[in-house]
């Protein structure tokens, strides 16, 4: 079972079936309606998805929660750019869906140089879906996570202790466009999420003190899951 957000591309959805897996809406599960009318929190949302997991006799993978998610970038993802880069790494910009690449390359590359700076980039305001702006272009799978309340902080942070240096409100509309031009430009299929990660990458290589500098950006989606999105429609 694949629990899915309303809003998500049909592609995603197809992609799931695809794979054998029988969908729901979040909006469905029991339980989940309630919380919402004490406000959307992570403790909430976790709670809710595993009794309703157990009341099933299923397994309720946790991502953004489960320390494994930001170990995978600790021992493998952080470790494999080093070594390509010949451990030349000044800026690593990510996005935060789960917080689990963030956490871990922020980790992994403190150890490694106290002076790397590491860079967040999230949805602007205006790129962030509501009842009253339910049509807003927004950035698919990655959430707010700079200022805001302590219970929406991403668990994995807490955990890891996570702390990065800027962070980059990005607008939809801009993210489009830098992916878009990858494609067109470089031949990078690209989603959503890559291009405002490029984006945000891109600010921070016309700083002057960036001149010379290594910028490490993950890309990590593809285009694929937004044909029928406002990005290549």
């Amino acid at each position: 079972m694949a629990v899915i957000q309303p809003q998500v591309s049909v592609e995603r959805s197809q992609i799931l079936k695809a794979l054998g897996a029988e969908l729901l809406q979040v909006t469905d599960v029991p339980g989940f309606a309630e919380m919402l009318k004490t406000g959307l929190s992570l403790a909430g949302l976790y709670k809710v998805m595993n009794d309703f997991a157990k009341s099933k006799g299923w397994y309720y993978l946790n991502q953004c929660g489960d320390r494994a998610n930001s170990e995978a970038h600790i021992k493998g993802t952080g470790p494999e750019i080093w070594e390509a880069t010949g451990g030349k790494v000044d800026y690593v910009v990510q996005l935060v869906g789960t917080g689990g690449t963030l956490s871990g390359l922020a980790d992994f590359f403190r150890k490694k140089n106290p002076n790397v700076k590491i860079i967040g980039a999230q949805p602007a305001p205006q790129s962030l879906k509501s009842p009253d702006f339910p049509d807003r272009n927004t950035i698919d799978g990655v959430l707010k996570f700079n200022g805001v309340p302590d219970d929406k902080v991403p668990e994995l942070f807490k955990i890891f202790n996570t702390k990065y240096d800027e962070c980059f409100d990005v607008v939809a509309e801009d993210a489009y466009e830098t992916g878009r031009k990858l494609v067109v430009n470089e031949g990078f299929f690209v989603g959503q999420s890559a291009g405002a990660a490029l984006w945000t990458a891109t600010q921070i290589a016309k700083r002057p003190e960036a001149k010379g500098k290594n910028i490490v950006v993950i890309l990590a989606d593809n285009a694929f899951k937004y044909l029928s999105t406002n990005m290549y429609r």
